[in-house]
């Protein structure tokens, strides 16, 4: 049976906050099945641009990161998540301010630089002609356990994600003291070979869900949710 999405924002509990945000194409409610696993701290979503209730966006990685930044207090201690281009953000906004760890799931993307923006341009002309029969080709390809999520999205803000990934590149500063990539055995979108590159340059840790698809918080909740509570991050 396929995870139930549920509108909520947070669960709550002790710890430090885990701050969670969605991967290109789906809503804050994806991270449903995921929250209800973790009790012993609070779980919060960040919408993207163009996404959910921040549909009327459009999406660039600054606006992104202005609304992941928006829902932190300077104060607040967080485990910052982010799958896809929710991980693209979550690395820019741990470079702004203090983090207790990042993790970031299904990055870097199989497609950087030139491939990317080729991407973007064949999605807006897909989108532009069938937007429909291109976004629920999309949808299937999201997961290869479970049912994959819905989407919740302004169609044009797929191609505009794209097109801001498309412009990143690896620095070699870490953009936090812990940080974990998670990718999942059967995505096809993700660079094994880059995530533990990526990792290796940051000093962090590269883990492999086996068997999980691309959105792999919806895919397997159970695994990611046993690393997210880890305090070494090694448990999957």
């Amino acid at each position: 049976m396929a995870p139930q999405a549920v509108d909520s924002k947070s669960s709550t509990g002790g710890e430090s906050d885990i701050v969670l945000i969605p991967s290109l194409a789906l809503g804050d409610a994806s991270w449903a099945p995921l929250g209800r696993l973790i009790t012993d701290r609070s779980c919060r979503t960040v919408d993207l641009p163009g996404h959910g209730g921040q549909r009327d966006l459009r999406f660039t990685l600054e606006a992104a990161v202005d609304l992941a930044l928006d829902s932190l207090a300077p104060s607040d201690s967080v485990h910052l998540v982010g799958c896809g281009a929710g991980a693209m953000i979550a690395e820019e906004v741990a470079r702004r301010r203090p983090v207790s760890s990042l993790t970031l799931i299904s990055w870097p993307p199989a497609d950087t630089g030139a491939s990317m923006s080729e991407r973007a341009r064949a999605a807006e002309e897909s989108l532009a002609s069938d937007p429909q029969r291109f976004l629920a080709g999309y949808r299937k390809s999201l997961t290869s356990r479970a049912t994959p999520p819905p989407l919740d999205l302004r169609p044009a803000a797929f191609a505009e994600a794209l097109h801001a990934a498309a412009r990143w590149r690896p620095r070699k500063e870490p953009p936090a003291d812990l940080v974990t990539i998670v990718v999942g055995g059967a995505d096809t979108r993700t660079s094994q070979e880059g995530a533990q590159a990526l990792a290796t340059l940051w000093g962090g840790a590269m883990r492999v869900i086996p068997d999980a698809g691309h959105v792999v918080y919806w895919d397997a909740p159970e695994a990611l949710a046993r690393l997210l509570t880890n305090k070494s991050h090694d448990a999957i």
